[in-house]
């Protein structure tokens, strides 16, 4: 069956108890026990937001929070728990000229929070800039992390070391998107100096990081070759990435890759990828040097699958988003 572009965040509570957040008709909030029977329905907002306007999380007391753009000069900071639901705007902005896009938020113990966003000026063709804003418990900090041209707004990638962020994102270079890194300065509250890691002079497309315990980053996105985006692959160690290193992987050569998308399961490594309509998958059983011949996945054959943000208070697992069939309880298809 073929691939739905039908996006929803899924919150895995403690006590396996789901959150489901969809963006049919405006966003709501729907809340299911353990055995998907549903407890309550909540309309957050009315619109027609996709998935590049909305971003969701859970905290460990699993509270539900994150950020809409409404698409009327305003973003949104979404506030629930089992007793109320809470909206604040946070940002106004003149909706003519700007436009955010891939709102992202990370709460921290102590009232520490992270915002990133890309702000688009609507005038400007494929032109945009990336912010950050940082609250450390007292006190708002405003940073500009780059501006950017671009060939296809696609998503940044967020990794941590503690409560501090490096960020991963696509930039123009010599007419080509290459993929930049930098990271937040906890002492002076600033970043350092964005850099670029890749230096292969094709344009790339969507972008996929996973940072596993061993502090090694693995690293995936599209790229084109002759107009066929092949899906790409490289790991690096956190403390030693830089643009000379990398040793790529091309793991798909026939058609045009879509939203590539790792996670880790137990010590196994899952690569998949959309090809037309069909769900590719490979895996590799030792971090990242070799891996499996890509396969069709029969779990997506009979039935239509999706693609899906998750979040969990489970801390073992490392899905930040998955494809799946609506299998319950929810899960990758692997």
């Amino acid at each position: 069956m073929s691939f739905e572009k039908e996006f929803k965040t899924y919150l895995i509570k403690s006590n396996k108890n789901v959150s489901e957040i969809s963006l049919i008709n405006g966003v709501s909030l729907n809340n299911y026990d353990n055995k998907f029977n549903i407890i309550s329905s909540k309309k957050i907002i009315s619109g027609s937001q996709s998935f590049v306007d909305t971003y969701f999380d859970i905290d460990e007391n699993d509270s539900i929070y994150g950020l809409i753009n409404s698409k009327r000069g305003s973003l949104i900071y979404i506030y629930s728990n089992d007793q109320y639901l809470i909206k604040t705007n946070i940002l106004s902005f003149n909706g003519r000229k700007n436009s955010v896009k891939f709102p992202y938020i990370k709460k921290f113990p102590h009232n520490i929070i992270h915002v990133f966003f890309y702000l688009v000026n609507v005038s400007k063709t494929n032109y945009c800039t990336l912010f950050h804003f940082y609250y450390d418990g007292t006190t708002w900090y405003k940073s500009t992390i780059s501006t950017l041209n671009y060939f296809l707004l696609t998503n940044f990638s967020v990794s941590w070391d503690n409560d501090i962020p490096t960020i991963f994102f696509l930039k123009k270079i010599n007419k080509c998107s290459e993929i930049f890194l930098s990271t937040f300065n906890l002492a002076d509250k600033k970043w350092t100096e964005a850099i670029p890691i890749t230096m292969t002079k094709r344009e790339k497309v969507y972008l996929s990081i996973l940072k596993t315990t061993n502090k090694q980053y693995h690293i995936t996105f599209a790229e084109n070759n002759n107009n066929k985006y092949y899906c790409m692959y490289f790991n690096e160690a956190a403390d030693n990435i830089s643009v000379l290193n990398h040793q790529y992987i091309h793991l798909n050569k026939k058609a045009i890759c879509s939203f590539p998308n790792l996670l880790l399961k137990g010590s196994t490594l899952y690569l998949q990828w959309i090809e037309g309509t069909v769900l590719l998958t490979c895996k590799s059983q030792n971090s990242g040097k070799t891996w499996s011949t890509p396969l069709e996945n029969k779990q997506a054959d009979f039935k239509p699958f999706y693609r899906c943000q998750y979040n969990s208070n489970n801390k073992t697992i490392s899905y930040p988003s998955i494809f799946y069939t609506f299998k319950k309880p929810i899960s990758p298809i692997i």
